[in-house]
């Protein structure tokens, strides 16, 4: 979001674990695109996920992709599913 790049340090912090490619594998995102956007504005009002993180939250269930965890600067929205899915979650910035 706007206000996580306008911190030249977060930004710079997260470019960096983005780039540790030993750990990172990037992942081709329209096989889930449909239902994200399904999920989106089909979800009720209590509980509210944008289409991105629609998407991230299928990949997480995915088990095909063998995702270890997250690198979010969202851990308010992801802290739950990732203890669902059984996955870490790294949240920046770090405290």
């Amino acid at each position: 979001n706007t206000d996580f790049v306008s911190k030249k340090k977060q930004l710079t912090a997260f470019r960096e674990a983005l780039n540790n490619r030993s750990k990172i594998e990037y992942v081709f995102d329209e096989p889930y695109k449909d239902e994200a956007c399904s999920m989106t504005f089909d979800q009720d009002k209590d509980k509210k996920a944008s289409l991105v993180d629609n998407v991230i939250l299928l990949m997480l269930g995915d088990k095909s992709l063998n995702i270890d965890g997250v690198v979010t600067f969202n851990g308010r929205d992801f802290a739950e599913p990732c203890r669902n899915y059984g996955k870490e979650m790294i949240c920046y910035p770090l405290k």
